[in-house]
């Protein structure tokens, strides 16, 4: 039903950060996380990424990568 994803999408926004090691680390690099829908990007992009050691794919991954390299 839309009216409930949509609803699921505004608590999203409303609700606070997840906190666990994965969030944390995130945050070192990128600041404090807004809401619960950034920390549940950041858990997609670290399941996606980071797991099968896709950094060279990862935007976030690049400029750790290009820091490192300076």
């Amino acid at each position: 039903k839309p009216e409930l994803s949509e609803k699921a999408i505004e608590w999203l926004y409303v609700l606070k950060a997840e906190k666990n090691n994965i969030t944390n680390a995130f945050e070192k690099i990128t600041g404090k996380l807004k809401n619960a829908a950034e920390s549940q990007a950041f858990l997609q992009l670290y399941h996606h990424y980071c797991i099968p050691k896709k950094c060279a794919d990862c935007q976030i991954g690049k400029s750790i990568l290009q820091r490192k390299s300076l």
